[in-house]
């Protein structure tokens, strides 16, 4: 038997917590609008064939709060401001936190954009009211142009988007912001996408596969080989940059890394559980992944998450399927499951 599978026998041997409880931080997605100013070819919100893209109320984001905290049961709460670019409706934004910060202190908040549209004053605004910033970044000018082009079209204004990260970094700190790679056949050379994004200041950094639309266009079960080396790499990169202080976390590295090492419980999918998320009218959906889709596609998905992993070696450490990624490929989804395996292995190799 390898010495992976040994290592994980004995780990699955071991009775282990998960995230899946009563202290875990309940969070919900406020799709605050669904305009946006690029038409990423894999985007789950279909922003590119929104004729009518509506921003969300003032009335429908304090009701789906609401709810959310009634549902929870508690007044701890994470809000995501999401979209479409939520740029785009940065009003609503700013009356949900001026409204809250009165009767609620103990909701945090966080905004995931593309930064294209990103200036001064909405950093000022963020710094203030303790923001995290999630920044959608796939690569080079050259890589975004490919999976997250303008909806117009007009790609010129790619030329400022990387003085435009570095200034959101710069002003709002490093550790309060992450960069968040949708990976596909397009941009399949981690290590060197992990380079470029380091340059530009990231020291927190996300790569998770595509598992949205224009699968066959974008597949990665074409490139197993080629991921399975980039992911050695990539380990290795990773904990010579961490003991130099060049990087906070690299997901999934990092997780994994720390489940293995027993410093951290699994991460099972929450959606639904401990995650909510609304759309622009406040319908309630599972996760934002998921937004848009019938209801008895996204429940059969729920059993499928829930049933699927029991008899695998690896569920203790990738804590199983994630809901969006049933919804998409079910055909596919032994692709996703072979690239969390290459990294648990590439992991256990290194440190044991």
């Amino acid at each position: 038997m390898k010495k992976t599978d040994l290592f994980l026998q004995e780990l699955n041997n071991k009775p282990l917590a998960n995230s899946l409880n009563g202290s875990a931080r309940k969070r919900i997605w406020l799709n605050v609008t669904e305009k946006c100013n690029q038409a990423c070819i894999y985007c789950s919100a279909f922003c590119d064939k929104n004729i009518n893209m509506k921003d969300m109320s003032f009335l429908v984001a304090k009701k789906s709060i609401e709810n959310a905290l009634k549902e929870f049961g508690t007044n701890q709460l994470h809000i995501c401001f999401f979209g479409g670019e939520p740029l785009c409706n940065f009003d609503l934004i700013k009356k949900v936190v001026k409204y809250y910060r009165y009767i609620n202190k103990n909701i945090t908040y966080s905004v995931s954009t593309n930064a294209l549209i990103i200036n001064s004053t909405h950093l000022k605004y963020f710094k203030k009211n303790n923001f995290f910033v999630q920044v959608s970044i796939d690569g080079s000018p050259d890589i975004q142009k490919k999976q997250r082009p303008y909806i117009s079209g007009y790609e010129k204004e790619f030329s400022n988007y990387e003085k435009n990260v570095k200034f959101l970094i710069k002003k709002m700190g490093a550790e309060n912001v992450v960069a968040r790679a949708t990976i596909t056949s397009n941009n399949i050379y981690l290590s060197g996408l992990f380079d470029y994004l380091l340059q530009l200041g990231f020291k927190k950094i996300h790569f998770d596969p595509n598992i949205s639309r224009g699968h066959d266009e974008l597949d990665l079960g074409r490139y197993l080989g080629v991921l399975k080396k980039e992911i050695n790499s990539l380990v290795n990169k990773y904990y010579i940059n961490y003991k130099n202080n060049k990087i906070i976390s690299l997901k999934p590295i990092s997780t994994y890394h720390d489940i293995l090492t027993g410093k951290a419980q699994v991460n099972k999918c929450e959606a639904g559980i401990n995650r909510f998320c609304y759309d622009v009218n406040g319908k309630k959906f599972p996760c934002h992944m998921v937004v848009g889709l019938p209801g008895a596609e996204i429940n059969e998905a729920v059993k499928i998450r829930n049933k699927s992993c029991d008899h695998c070696l690896y569920h203790n450490v990738c804590g199983g399927k994630c809901l969006g990624e049933i919804c998409y490929n079910k055909k596919d989804i032994k692709v996703h499951c072979a690239i969390n395996q290459m990294y648990i292995n590439a992991l256990i190799n290194n440190l044991f």
